[in-house]
């Protein structure tokens, strides 16, 4: 959801208090005067009446005044804005815009490994396992966060409405386990990933699966987006995290929040354990260290679906359904070990204080000498977050058509 900005609340704060230190003060001196004339200074019982009525009628009027000057001058905005003409968005318009969603998706999912021609599935039943297939990210953290003003379409949706029938008892092992995503917002972040630890897949669930359908897709979820940096240290101090079991610990000191934690090893074990062609779905929008590959050789194909907005992950589901190509583009390399990253190891908070070395002096417009430096303050963040690069429309599939390539791999 878009959040309130703090910081225009508290602009808006600081500038009311001048007018509140004034209405104030007006009140303590009205019942100052108000206590100090009285029976024993002042004697006159019109006089003293007279005083008070004065003073009280003045304090009324500075007050109004005051009251009125705040409401015209930093308050002006606010008010306009609770008493403009509210106007919606035309139900032509909205549709246009889902299938604008749609449309970008089909060009921004992208294809990162398919041996053995995986996909598109082959069967419409799927069992799609992983606490993100139920919750999935949609957009970003600040601007481009979601409004819930406009129905949204989940994975599984999507997925439903490109034909394919997820397995709706292994779904609600999710649901059942935790409905919302942990907050990661601009002013509040809990990195915490639910997970259903693996010794809570009943064996009767497992059976149950693979009777359904011998296609298994994985989803692995990621937020990102502008006021928090990921974290490269998933142990530090004054990162919120809950671990999924009081067994073991998600992450370990040194691991990143784009690295697989422990609840998420353990539930690849168990679906390549019962399934010979897995799907991994990766949904974020940062670069994920896919180091674990190699290890389950039953995960035959990649994809990469970014955060896909109010109704994108139909496109998703088009996509595994074969009816749409995967025409997206890789915009960063995926690296085995992030670390060996150029930018994951210069991003962040720096303060520099040598900043007088670098002072330039040029002639200014009005042909005096000025000298400039650069600012010792801390430096401004750097997001982490990649945006998808796009491509030409993707051409209709069809079962003669369809061109299932790999983008990129996985380099090392």
């Amino acid at each position: 959801m878009l959040q309130i900005n703090m910081a225009d609340v508290v602009n808006v704060i600081k500038s009311l208090v001048p007018y509140l230190v004034v209405i104030g003060v007006l009140l303590v001196l009205a019942i100052i005067i108000s206590f100090a004339v009285n029976k024993k200074t002042v004697k006159n019982v019109g006089t003293r009446k007279l005083v008070h009525s004065e003073t009280w009628l003045v304090a009324l009027v500075a007050i109004v005044a005051a009251v009125s000057m705040m409401l015209t001058g930093p308050m002006s905005t606010l008010l306009n804005n609770a008493s403009a003409q509210k106007y919606e968005l035309s139900q032509n318009t909205v549709k246009k815009a889902n299938q604008l969603a749609e449309d970008v998706e089909n060009e921004a999912i992208t294809l990162l490994k398919n041996d053995d021609s995986t996909l598109p599935l082959k069967s419409k039943k799927v069992n799609v396992f992983g606490w993100g297939s139920t919750n999935p990210v949609y957009g970003g953290t600040g601007s481009g966060s979601m409004s819930k003003q406009y129905p949204t379409v989940s994975m599984l949706q999507g997925m439903k409405n490109a034909g394919l029938q997820p397995n709706a008892k292994l779904s609600k092992l999710y649901t059942d386990y935790r409905k919302e995503r942990p907050e990661v917002g601009m002013f509040a972040q809990d990195w915490t990933l639910p997970e259903v630890p693996a010794n809570q897949y009943s064996q009767s669930l497992i059976n149950q699966t693979k009777s359904y359908s011998d296609q298994a897709v994985v989803v692995i979820s990621r937020v990102g987006g502008e006021g928090a940096d990921l974290p490269t240290n998933m142990k530090s101090k004054d990162i919120k995290y809950t671990n999924n079991s009081k067994d073991y610990e998600d992450f370990q000191d040194g691991q990143s929040i784009l690295q697989l934690d422990q609840t998420e090893k353990n539930m690849l074990d168990l679906v390549t354990k019962n399934f010979k062609n897995v799907t991994v779905v990766y949904n974020g929008a940062n670069t994920f260290q896919f180091d674990f590959l190699d290890q389950y050789p039953q995960i035959k194909s990649l994809v990469w679906c970014p955060p896909a907005g109010q109704t994108g992950f139909t496109s998703l589901g088009r996509v595994l359904a074969g009816d749409v190509n995967p025409s997206g583009r890789t915009s960063d390399t995926f690296l085995k070990n992030l670390k060996q990253s150029v930018n994951y190891n210069n991003f962040g908070d720096f303060k520099y204080n040598n900043v007088d070395e670098f002072a330039q002096t040029f002639a200014g417009f009005t042909g005096k000498n000025e000298t400039v430096k650069p600012r010792s303050s801390t430096t401004p963040r750097v997001s982490t977050s990649v945006t998808v690069s796009m491509r030409p429309p993707p051409r209709k599939a069809s079962s003669t058509t369809t061109i299932w390539c790999v983008i990129r791999s996985v380099t090392a």
